[in-house]
């Protein structure tokens, strides 16, 4: 049994060695066979094939003389694989992307942002731009010396906080949150209570109740200090009498003159003569109408 992988291999003596086929080399240096995806989906232009992105081809690569910017553009040469039409597309450097050259065409075109001009600087943004990059240089080179002695410095950031502070930050946000899940439970349980209590509209009727009460209550006080106002009005506009007048803080009131009593007793006489006139005078003196009927007689009847 021979070896699988033989060192020696035999030559027969009529071998010709002049006879044997030869590959056949490429002509053009600057193409050679690769193995690509499609960057984009696109449609074949004579059989109407659609052909996905990211489906794999054996392309043929060609670097073309042209240029952008410096940027050699490539071709890549493949075939449809319903129709085996050629088609071609290239890079394109100044979009960062590819586009079709020839035998297909993209299902979609991308909407590539148009590039912005720059407005030239004034004299104040040019200052303000030279103060910044001073000051990030001076930033800079502070750092570095700082490395410089410490390999392990770090600079903070200014939103950045030492290991305490954000343990305290956490620990506020758990009670936070456990104080909102002992708030929430509440809220469930007094759900539940109104559920068994017989919902909603017993506890708003009940509301209802207190809230009319609480109204009459308020009303109630109300008109009692409007009659309390009322009367402090009446009583404020009545004329005050005068306090009796104080002397080293001895209250001293004038008593008043008593007549002498031979006065009283005289004019208590003169009354009493004058009463007794007045009824001899009422008695003595018929009135009118009896005079009137004194003169009539009956035979004037007649």
């Amino acid at each position: 049994m021979s070896e699988r992988k033989a060192i020696n291999k035999y030559y027969p003596p009529d071998w010709d060695p002049s006879q044997v086929p030869k590959k056949r080399k490429n002509t053009n240096p600057n193409a050679e066979k690769v193995r690509l995806m499609l960057p984009f989906s696109m449609k074949c232009l004579q059989c109407n094939e659609y052909i996905a992105s990211r489906r794999k081809f054996n392309a043929r690569k060609e670097i073309t003389p042209e240029k952008y910017m410096g940027i050699k553009i490539i071709r890549f040469h493949i075939k449809c694989p319903r129709c085996n039409n050629g088609i071609v597309f290239r890079t394109d450097p100044k979009s960062a992307g590819f586009a079709p050259v020839e035998g297909g065409v993209r299902n979609y075109e991308s909407l590539a942002p148009q590039e912005k001009i720059k407005p030239l600087e004034t004299e104040d943004e040019i200052f303000e731009r030279l103060e910044r990059e001073e000051t990030e240089n001076k930033r800079f080179q502070e750092q570095k010396a700082k490395r410089k002695n410490n390999p392990f410095w770090q600079a903070k950031d200014q939103g950045e906080k030492d290991v305490l502070e954000s343990l305290e930050d956490k620990l506020a946000d758990q009670q936070r949150e456990q104080e909102i899940h002992d708030h929430l439970a509440y809220l469930q349980a007094k759900s539940a209570r109104l559920q068994q209590s017989g919902g909603v509209d017993h506890v708003t009727n009940v509301v209802h109740a207190q809230v009319s009460q609480a109204l009459a209550k308020e009303k109630a006080i109300e008109d009692n200090d409007e009659d309390l106002e009322k009367a402090k009005v009446i009583f404020s506009t009545r004329e005050k009498r005068p306090m009796p007048a104080s002397v080293s803080g001895v209250i001293t009131v004038k008593k008043p003159k008593r007549k002498p009593v031979d006065e009283v007793k005289s004019a208590i006489i003169e009354k009493k003569d004058e009463v007794k006139e007045s009824k001899t005078q009422t008695t003595g003196k018929p009135s009118l109408a009896v005079s009137a009927l004194a003169g009539y007689s009956s035979s004037d009847e007649e």
